[in-house]
């Protein structure tokens, strides 16, 4: 019966135990596992660039995708296919029957614990930074995602929310500068990885703001030091008069769900001037969490940028 490949028998048997064992983090440990596997023979000594170049070739390959296409057309797995968020789809997966085959489990567990460890030493988790991972993709295109019997991409788990951003436009692509409810919001990407990228945290800047921390902000003299600009107006008043700054408008229809305290998963129509674009993004204080849940993310015909590469990419073409 079993004529799979080791990384084949893992993926079948793992979801066959998560039916009775179904939680997010059984789950990610699940999907870390995958990687663990596959790097079994360099994990021992591997370092960041070579982590790297691995992770990546895993994730352009698609090859978890490709190893649950396979059981299915082996009747192993079963998917449902619903569309979710109206412009989405979810393939939820399966098992059929009971099957227990899974060899040297033990083995597997040392692998993704030792992948873990190497994870910790490459990437800081801190409550005051994040991880986001953001694909992009056309309105033309329904993307499509996977779920675990359910595990993450449940309608009634997420919260549907609309919201109208002002973003600003600086030279600088890796600041995201936002206007949202008379409040600055400002993300500072750090570094990346893989499309995986880390910012500072958040800050928020309510009205009135000193002169001097605009010009500290925008790295321009954009008015007085001593002026206390009072109004979001007032400030966008003060940027129209430099031509290297441009403001985008971008309406967000979004349904976000929240996994523990540092996880989230968020899916998105955009509005940008006349066109529309769907996005998936998951952000974390976890890299490993971005790394395990972006197996289930099928990216075809999407791109993973962050959000002010998108902008000065597509919005100043609208």
């Amino acid at each position: 019966m079993n004529t799979l490949s080791a990384t084949e028998d893992y993926v079948l048997s793992t979801l066959n135990h998560l039916k009775n064992n179904a939680d997010q983090q059984n789950a990610a440990n699940f999907l870390l596992g995958f990687y663990a596997i596959n790097l079994r023979e360099i994990l021992e000594n591997f370092n960041q660039y070579i982590l790297t170049k691995k992770l990546k070739s895993l994730q352009e390959e698609k090859k978890f995708i490709e190893i649950i296409g396979k059981l299915t057309s082996l009747k192993f797995l079963k998917i449902k296919r619903k569309e979710i968020f109206e412009n989405f789809i979810r393939n939820n997966i399966c098992v059929n029957g009971d099957i227990n085959f899974l060899k040297n489990s033990l083995e597997i567990a040392e692998l993704i614990s030792l992948l873990k460890q190497k994870l910790s030493s490459f990437f800081e988790e801190k409550e005051s930074a994040s991880y986001e991972l953001r694909i992009f993709w056309p309105s033309s295109v329904f993307p499509e995602v996977y779920d675990l019997d359910g595990l993450f991409f449940k309608k009634k788990y997420y919260i549907h929310e609309v919201e109208s951003d002002k973003y600003i436009l600086t030279p600088h692509a890796k600041t995201n500068i936002k206007l949202r409810k008379k409040k600055l919001h400002i993300k500072t990407e750090c570094s990346s990885f893989n499309n995986i990228y880390r910012f500072d945290k958040k800050q928020k800047i309510h009205f009135p703001i000193k002169g001097s921390t605009v010009n500290n902000l925008f790295s321009e003299k954009i008015t007085d030091e001593s002026i206390l600009l009072q109004t979001p107006a007032e400030l966008l008043l003060h940027l129209s008069h430099f031509s290297k700054i441009s403001c985008i408008d971008i309406i967000k229809d979004r349904f976000v769900r929240q996994i523990g305290e540092h996880t989230k998963i968020e899916l998105s129509q955009i509005t940008l001037g006349k066109k529309e674009w769907k996005t998936i993004c998951l952000q974390s204080n976890s890299f490993r969490n971005i790394l395990a849940l972006s197996l289930l993310i099928n990216t075809q015909y999407g791109e993973k940028l962050s959000y002010a590469q998108f902008l000065h990419k597509y919005g100043l073409q609208t």
